[in-house]
């Protein structure tokens, strides 16, 4: 080999690694979190004047936390058996036991909000702190005291979001002579669709009495989330 050669074999040698040598530059990915309220309010006779007649429909409202299209928690209060005959109240209306993982089976109406990285871990803590009450029994279900879907992922996802659509309104029901006020799907629905864009779906994309477990991708990943108003 030539002198001239021994001068090119050199060029960019190096007596440590190359990969030693190469700036490592770090790449921070930022995560998208979501959160999507879902509602099932199919029945116009149930909801007239904005009363809710509960004994035409419940309704039913939900919700899930994504990051990156990926469930988190998803959160469905309903109940799970019947409760005790009552003086005023049906089974059907009295304290029941509940679970936190209601199937959705009807049509429904979603709205979706962008989330940071702060509020979807509150967000996921107090669900979660919820979802275990419900499952050890220590909270009911109890439509006519305002103990239901609505009005319990309302008030989670109010501790988070103080600005959530608000959803108090009448309801009234067979038995009771008076109209009482509390949080009902309807009257939430009719809040949310006041403020952010609807999606109509006929499901949630799986089997009718569905829910979603946690790792599943997001039914509606092609939707946008909308900014927190």
């Amino acid at each position: 080999m030539t002198a001239n050669q021994d001068t090119w074999k050199n060029i960019g040698s190096s007596k440590t690694n190359s990969v030693d040598n190469t700036t490592r530059k770090e790449v921070h990915v930022e995560s998208d979190y979501g959160l999507t309220v879902g509602f099932e309010v199919n029945d116009n006779d149930a909801f007239v004047n904005d009363v809710q007649n509960l004994d035409k429909d419940y309704g039913h409202a939900f919700f899930y936390l994504t990051k990156n299209y990926e469930v988190l928690e998803f959160f469905s209060f309903g109940p799970s058996g019947l409760g005790q005959q009552g003086k005023f109240v049906s089974p059907y209306q009295n304290e029941r036991p509940g679970t936190p993982d209601y199937p959705v089976s009807e049509a429904i109406k979603l709205f979706r909000l962008k989330l940071t990285q702060a509020q979807a871990q509150s967000l996921l803590k107090d669900t979660e702190k919820i979802r275990g009450e419900i499952i050890s029994g220590k909270r009911k279900y109890t439509a006519y005291l305002n103990d239901t879907c609505a009005e319990t992922a309302r008030d989670i996802i109010k501790k988070t979001i103080p600005n959530i659509p608000d959803g108090s309104g009448q309801v009234k029901f067979a038995g009771h002579n008076s109209i009482i006020s509390v949080v009902n799907p309807y009257m939430w629905h009719k809040n949310f669709k006041a403020k952010y864009k609807e999606i109509s779906r006929y499901s949630l994309g799986y089997d009718a009495k569905q829910i979603l477990p946690k790792g599943s991708g997001d039914p509606v990943a092609s939707e946008p989330f909308e900014t927190i108003k």
